[in-house]
Formats: structure tokens, sequence, C-alpha cells
């Protein structure tokens, strides 16, 4: 997949704007920020000025848990930093000056030297690495940011004559340090020693100028460029233990073919692009990417800028992990930071000129989805100067195509399962609806719902946060920086939710959310004299039509500098379904109970301008394709025998195809041609059981993504959940192996092997469960270092629980498979990992709960094939369970 972006030609382009809006702070905001130097630091001074050493005063506090991340480091002169809280930068001045920041430092700390660089653990936020010249200490923050008195000095061991260049955490653990040095790197691992590396590596011919490094799977290989311009590599193996001595570095990466040499400035490695990037002090910049061997760089690009007659050093990359393609980088040569955004076949560049010449620049950080900081949700970069002013510039990035699509990334099913689908416009066409002031007079407070969510429940059960909620003293809390949700069901198939009522504010306004987000609308939270109060929030008709069974509120974070948040009571309001008038639902009213999308007959009411657009897709033939099957679903006649070819045919689109109206209305063609629903299911669910089952057993691993394997498992979901009895229906003792025959005769590069002959249901259990473990273990360690074209399996909590829930449907399929399953189960419940046992707790607690089912009514064929064409790709929300975010 990386063939288009590694060996395509490039073209520059240097009109592009990729920043937007600028947000500025006073000067002197930030005092002793100018390295002072008297004449016992001259060597500092020197290394400084010279660039062997490079000062970067900011670092962004953040992990792949917490991808927003909420703080910021600065080092001050003397050894001084203090840490901010960005979610606070425009707090104050918002109404007043929107260009305008407003620092709110948390805590202040000290290190007994001068810092020159900070470097913050990917695995884990709170260790970050301070350096000097010839020191390094490790601190460890607070979760609410405070800095602790104390710090881990690590004993690097270095002469007068050698100083360090950079530290870098390597994900071979949480605490494995790499700390490079003008001579020699050493490798700590602080959950042993800060004293001892576990390995050291020697360059002797050389100085070392830059180092990175690349993983793959679970090896690290070291890449480091001298002053002469050579690059060296070395593996880092058990057999380079420090126990054996210094392991001399003499691996040499070849890069020009002339063998001409320039004096060597930095190098970087990208993880998703899989691209090297090597800078030279005479303005030679270019990238490259390795083939089968790591000693030669191939489909070499040569970056040029637009002042192109004066030479450009580039050092200090910065990569944007969830921007795959864009960088940040300093200029030597013009003082300025550099951003540049690769593609398959344009390059953008764009320079940000400081506005006075008399600042320079002595930081530089990028804050990922600054969404407090700028109305766009865009990634933001922060520069620091050396007259202690704060400046943060949005990336505009929306019209370049990201390297996300097509075909670098592979959208996983669950993404699409998972994203919640924005209802009806015509039902939600004004943010703030007009609603009649005495709704609450009509209605009456309901005790038939359950309060849900992964957020609340990692701290309560489901009785508990009714109780807190419900009572009149009662309280629930909750500390993610970036708010919260909480999920409210439906017990009682005879009411309807047309109201709730939130009260805030009794333990602290501070420590209240700032807003309150439902159904699409964000509603801001005001207090009267700092008082506690209720806040009244009705529901439209279309609104309660929709969260029949269940709904969602989402809490904004609050003020408090710990991200404390108190929501004293949530009370639901509801009507009974004879008061709400639910005989008189509309037919789109009725079709939005049943779900989010748009209904097949709406885009065939009329066929004028607004219906055709209704039907979207990315191309021409898309729509067009979506439009026919469309007309189809209308005209079809009641099934005969000349419909078997057709019903073939739409049976594959409807179990290849991801295309979600594609898959819709080949589903309702199969149920127009077939006589009534029960034959729809067992058609559907017999066809569905034979391409998972086959894929399973019949694909080589080495051939299955983790997307399609969640694929396949949301396909037996849709049975195991909604109807297991068609499982123990269909599936007897020889079913598994004539899926796998019936599959291998379709496809004749998949052959049916000898242990398929002998399938059973424990056969089925043991390849799913199997499948995950070598998917989870294969996965890459942080998305940090993930290439985009492979990043691992996502979404592991919500596997997970899918997978909870299909081994506890073939529990009462096959009583046999019991003490299988309950291994495997006790497997996850075991499992060290919290991305495992947890959903799986949750899951089971779900599924183990008594069900409430509402009243059947009476429906018509054509609500029942809208509604049934999407339990193949929707939760049940009978059996709807909460996954976290």
């Amino acid at each position: 997949m990386y063939d288009q972006l590694h060996h395509l030609t490039k073209v520059f382009d240097y009109d592009e704007v990729l920043t937007g809006s600028i947000l500025r702070s006073p000067e002197g905001i930030f005092e002793n920020v100018k390295f002072s130097v008297n004449e016992e630091s001259l060597t500092p001074k020197s290394l400084l000025t010279s660039s062997s050493v490079v000062r970067n005063s900011l670092c962004s506090v953040s992990s792949i848990n917490s991808i927003q991340s909420q703080y910021l480091l600065v080092s001050l002169d003397k050894g001084k930093f203090t840490t901010i809280n960005r979610s606070f930068f425009i707090k104050s001045d918002v109404n007043t000056n929107k260009n305008k920041l407003n620092i709110v430092q948390i805590s202040n700390g000290n290190v007994p030297f001068t810092v020159i660089r900070m470097v913050s653990n990917p695995l884990c936020e709170n260790f970050v690495a301070f350096c000097g010249i010839q020191e390094c200490c490790v601190v460890v923050l607070h979760s609410n940011g405070q800095i602790p008195d104390k710090s881990l000095p690590v004993q690097v061991g270095i002469e007068s004559s050698n100083y360090i260049v950079k530290a870098f955490w390597l994900p071979l653990s949480r605490t494995t340090l790499a700390i490079v040095t003008s001579q020699f790197i050493k490798i700590f691992d602080l959950s042993i020693d800060s004293f001892s590396p576990i390995y050291y590596f020697y360059l002797e011919s050389d100085y070392i100028v830059d180092s990175t490094f690349i993983s793959a799977s679970s090896s690290i290989c070291l890449y480091l460029m001298t002053h002469s311009g050579d690059v060296f590599y070395q593996a880092v193996s058990p057999q380079c233990i420090a126990e054996n001595g210094p392991v001399f570095i003499s691996s040499k990466v070849e890069v020009f073919s002339d063998q001409s040499l320039h004096a060597g400035a930095s190098i970087y490695y990208s993880h998703s692009l899989q691209l090297l990037f090597l800078s030279y002090a005479d303005g030679v910049n270019l990238f490259g990417s390795f083939k089968e061997e790591t000693s030669k760089l191939a489909n070499i690009v040569y970056l040029t800028f637009k002042h192109s007659e004066v030479p450009v050093t580039v050092y200090e990359w910065i990569e944007s992990y969830l921007q795959p393609g864009f960088f940040c980088a300093f200029s030597r040569t013009t003082s300025s930071p550099i951003l540049i955004c690769i593609q398959t076949r344009t390059i953008y560049v764009s320079e940000i000129v400081p506005d006075s010449s008399k600042s320079q620049l002595v930081g530089m950080a990028l804050d990922v989805k600054s969404k407090h900081l700028f109305s766009e949700d865009n990634s933001a970069l922060i520069l620091l100067y050396d007259d202690g002013s704060l400046r943060v510039h949005s990336l505009i990035l929306d019209k370049i195509l990201p390297l996300q699509s097509v075909p670098f990334s592979i959208s996983s099913p669950l993404a699409d399962f998972l994203r919640k689908e924005k209802l009806n416009n015509l039902s939600f066409k004004f943010e703030h609806p007009a609603l009649p002031v005495d709704v609450f007079e009509f209605c009456s407070i309901c005790d038939d719902v359950e309060f849900g969510g992964m957020d609340v429940l990692h701290v309560y059960d489901h009785s508990q946060v009714k109780k807190r909620l419900t009572t009149e003293f009662g309280c629930i809390f909750n500390c993610k920086p970036t708010g919260f949700h909480i999920d409210i069901i439906n017990t009682n198939g005879n009411i309807v939710f047309v109201g709730i009522r939130i009260k805030l504010g009794t333990k602290s306004i501070l420590q209240s959310p700032t807003y309150i987000e439902l159904f699409n609308r964000k509603i801001q939270l005001h207090f009267v004299n700092d008082k506690p109060r209720w806040f009244d929030i009705a529901f439209t008709r279309d609104e309660s039509v929709h969260s029949i069974r269940s709904f969602q509120v989402y809490f904004g974070p609050s003020k408090d500098s710990n991200f404390h948040s108190f929501v004293d009571s949530l009370l639901v309001y509801s009507k009974t379904k004879e008061e709400f008038g639910w005989k008189d639902l509309t037919e789109s009213e009725r079709l939005i109970s049943k779900s989010n999308f748009s209904p097949i007959s709406a885009h065939l009411e009329e066929y004028n301008e607004s219906q055709i657009e209704g039907i979207k897709g990315e191309t021409e033939f898309e729509r067009l394709t979506h439009l026919s099957l469309a007309l189809l679903c209308e005209s079809t006649a009641i099934p005969n025998e000349s419909n078997s070819y057709a019903l073939e045919v739409l049976t594959d689109v409807f179990l290849s195809c991801l295309d979600k109206p594609l898959k819709q209305y080949s589903s309702a063609l199969i149920y127009n041609l077939l006589p009534n629903i029960e034959s729809y299911f067992l058609h559907t669910d017999h066809a569905t059981l034979i391409y998972v089952i086959g894929r399973l057993f019949l694909t080589p691993f080495s051939l299955l993504t983790p997307e399609f394997y969640q694929q396949l498992l949301l396909n037996l979901y849709s049975i195991a959940i909604n109807r297991t009895y068609n499982i123990s229906i269909l599936m007897d003792n020889d079913f598994l192996r004539k899926c796998c025959d019936s599959f291998a005769s379709s496809d004749h590069s998949l052959k049916t092997d000898d242990s398929a002959m002998t399938l059973s249901m424990s056969s089925l259990v043991k390849k799913i469960v199997s499948l995950f473990w070598l998917f989870f273990k294969k996965r890459p360690i942080t998305a940090y270092y993930a290439s985009i074209c492979y990043p691992g399996l996502r979404f592991i909590k919500e596997t997970v629980s899918i997978i909870t829930a299909i081994l506890y449907s073939f529990i009462v399929t096959d009583a046999q498979c019991i003490p299988l399953i309950m291994e495997y189960v006790f497997n996850f419940l075991e499992s060290e990992s919290d991305y495992i046992w947890l959903p799986c707790i949750s899951t089971l607690c779900s599924l183990l709960r008594p069900k409430y089912c509402e009243n059947m009514s009476y429906t018509t064929k054509e609500d029942d094939v809208i509604e049934n064409s999407f339990e193949h790709t929707e939760l049940n929300d009978e059996y709807s369970f909460s996954t976290g975010n």
C-alpha cells in the first residue's frame, strides 16, 4: 500500500496556507525564558550556538490513553519549569478579545540543572524526562498536573568533553529511557534502577549529532547520524546487553550512491509513513524508504523550500500521529518553524514567519485536536519565544486530502458500527428548538429507568447510580478531563421520555459541568449568583420518538483544576404512549423510532431534486446504484421460480458489501423475493453462517486483517443476539463441514483441509477466541509507532464485548460448549489489560440482567423489512450493552 506514497513523483506546493487563526499571550508572561550565560557556562553557550545541542523549552504532556493532552510544560532558566492547563487558555478573555491568551499556571518546580529539553513518555504521560547538558532526571507528574518535590536522577556517566544530545522513550516498556550523547547511547530500564544501563552502544570513529529509532513488532533498531554525515544503525537485541560490555556501532546505511558526504544535522523516522528524514548542515534535506534491507535508503525525495537560494537546514521534527503526513520542523537558517504535509503526489510546505525579528523561538509543541482553543476541531502548533510570549497557531488541513483516505487506511466496520448517526434533518432544523414552557406540567417523573455508561460504571454500579441521581442528597462524581457520558435506558415499553431535569452546583459551581450535549444540541449552563439550580430540558416530538428505548447525555468538563465534576440529580420525565399519541405517529416518525437511518420509501415519495439528493454516495455511479435498487424495492413482485438467480446475486451483495445503503437495499430486495419474514431470516442467517464460518476456517491468518475479522464477528453477532434459535436449527453436527465445502467450492483459491472434516461448535468457539488473541498480540505497542497501512487491532473493548456476547449466546445453542466457553471467559477476566477484562465484565452484567420487552404492536410488511434490514449492522436495543468511548 505504500507503493504510491514511496514511488510516485512529488510536486511541491508553497502556496497552500496550513495555518489559520492565531492566539497570542502578552510578552513577559513567562519570566527568565532566555538562557542566561555566565563565565562558567561558556560550553553550553557554544554548544547551543553551533546547534550541537538543540533547546526546546516546550513539551506537550500526552499519551496514547489521553489523545487530547491537557498539560504543557515550560522550562525556564536555572532549572525552573512550570505546568500549564491548556484547556483554560482562553476562558477569561473569550468575550473581550478572542486573539488573546490567558495562561493559567498549575504548578512550579525545579531541577538541579538548566533544562535544555523535556521528553514526555507516550506510554505513560506522567513520566517526563528532563535533560541538561550533562545531567538527566525523570519527574513523575501527578494526575492533576501538580509537580512533586522529588525527581529521579539518571546516572548517565558523562565525561567533561561529552554532552547529552537528546533523550527518547523506547516502546520496550513504560519505563525504558534512551539517552543519546555525542559518543554513546545508553538505554535504562527505570523500573530496575537509574544508574546501570541495560544496553550500552558506543560510536568510536565520529561523534553523534542526532538519533532516532524504528519499532517493528517487538524489535527496536536505532539509527543515528554523525557529524560527518554518515548514518549508522544498530539493532537492540538480547545479545547487546550491557553486562557483556559496550557494543560498538559499525553498520552503515547507504544514502548517497556517489558517497559524497555532507555534515550531518538531524535524523527522524516516521512510523506512520515508514519514511526516514535526513537533514544536513549545507541545506540538503531529503527523505526515503527502506525496502527489504535496512542498510540502503531507496526512493529518495529531496525537500526544497520557497527560498531555495538560501540553504535551509531543518531539525527538531514533530509529527501528528492523528494526522499522518503532517510534520513540524524548525529551520536553522530562518529561525522559524516550517510545516510540511506529505501526500501521495504533492508535498505542501509552509513557513510561519515571526511578527518581530527581535524575539527568537525557543520552544515548539504540537497540541492534537485543540477543540478547546478553536471552534474547528483542528490541531494547534504552540510556539514559545524568548520574550516570554506564547503563540498558538490553528492548523488548517481540511483542503488537503488526508492520508487516512483510500487506499491507505482500512475502514474499520466497528467504527461505522459504533458511530452514532445523526437524526433526520427535518427533526432537528434548529440547535435550540422552541418548546412550550408548560411541557413539564403534563408529564410525570419516571422511575422505570436505568442509568449506565462506562464513564460512570467505572465508579458505581447500576443501582448506585440510580439511587444517587434520583434521591435528594445524592450525587455522582467523575474526574475525566474531557467530560463524561450517562446512558439513560427505558425499562418500560408503555412510556415515552419527554424531558429531563438536571440539578447542578450543590457541591461547587467550579465543579459543575460547563455545558450539556443532548440530541446534537449543545446547551450552555449558566448559574445565577453562583448558586445551585435546576436545568429543565424538554424534548421535541422527534427526540421523544427517537429515545423510546434509550438516549445519552454528555456532560462537558468543569472548570475545576483537578477536573472534578459533580451531577447532583437527574430526573427523567415521561408520558404514557396513549397520552403521547403513539398510535397517531406518522410513517417517518415510526421509522425514526426503529432506526436512525432514512427509510427506503422516504426517497420514493416524490421524485424531485431534494429527494434524489437524499440518496448520497461517494460517486455518481453509487448514487445511481442506490436509486435503482430503491426503485426495485418498490416494484419487485412476490417470489417465483425465476427469481432464484436474483436471490443468489443479492445474497452475495448483502454478505460482501460494506456500503450501508447498498446493504440496506439488497436486504429489502431479498425480503421481497421471499414469502415471509421467517423465510427471510432463515435464508440470510444460513448464508451468513456459511460465509462467516468459511472465511474463518479457510482464510490463512496472513491474509486475514483485523478489520475483516471484526466484520465477520459483526455478522455472527447479529444472528447470535437477535435470533439465537436459528443457530440451533441450522448448526447441526455436519453444518460446519458443509459450510467449508460450500465456501471452498465457490472460491477455488481456498480448499478444505483435513481439520475441517471434524468441525463442531467447540471448533468455532476456539477459532474465534484464538484469532482474537493472535491479533491482540500482534497489535502495535502504541498508535504513535503504528503505520497507516496496518494500525493493528483497533476498538479492542468493543471487540471483546461482541465476542463475549457471542459466547454467551452459544451457551444456549450447545450445552456441551459450556466448559470451554467458561474457560475462555475466565481468560478474559484474568487478563492484565483493562481493555479486555473491563468490557467483558460490563457485557456479562448487561446480558445477565432481566430484560424488559415493550408491548408488541402491529407493523406492516414494509415496516418489517426496513426495521429488519438494519439488524445485521446495528445493536438490538433490547440486548444493548455499554462498551465505553
